[in-house]
């Protein structure tokens, strides 16, 4: 049998729109996911159009279904706040654009280790390469590491090189 949201009242149905008029995210996902229920959509289409596991559109009918829109509203999560904003991940594009030299590191090329120092010392945040990396990998970054190569002046080199 089909998973369905419940038919909802008036006020949660103008909730519900108020919700897909805003800019968080969370709610705008939740709503969407309810209406497209509401609506006949299948779990598994609702899922696709609104880039989220099908069980995550389950979870989220059935807490409306057992609490309305209480079981929907965005809850405070426990544990340490985030590092990471919009700002923190333009400030690390922005270290990117520059060369290592700009910063005193005497390198060609970025590590991840030399992004988190310099990136520790400009704001006061404590972060490590693996924290850099989470962050870059999130705005869809690709930072690989650089392979190194012997350039020769030789114009022979190459053929050399073969033998």
């Amino acid at each position: 049998m089909a998973l369905k949201a419940h038919k909802p009242t008036r006020r949660e149905i103008k909730i519900l729109q108020q919700w897909l008029k805003e800019r968080d995210v969370e709610q705008y996902k939740r709503a969407q996911i309810v209406m497209m229920s509401i609506s006949g959509r299948k779990t598994e289409e609702i899922a696709r159009w609104v880039g989220v596991d099908p069980r995550t559109v389950r979870r989220w009918i059935q807490a409306f279904n057992r609490c309305g829109i209480r079981g929907l509203k965005v809850r405070l999560r426990p544990g340490r706040p985030s590092k990471s904003n919009p700002s923190t991940e333009r400030e690390i594009l922005g270290l990117l654009e520059h060369k290592p030299e700009d910063f005193g590191i005497f390198k060609a090329r970025w590590t991840l280790q030399d992004l988190a120092s310099v990136f520790s010392s400009q704001n006061g945040l404590q972060v490590s390469h693996e924290w850099i990396r989470q962050q870059l990998q999130q705005i869809r970054y690709s930072f690989k590491r650089s392979k190194l190569r012997t350039l020769s002046q030789d114009p022979d080199y190459y053929e050399k090189k073969r033998l």
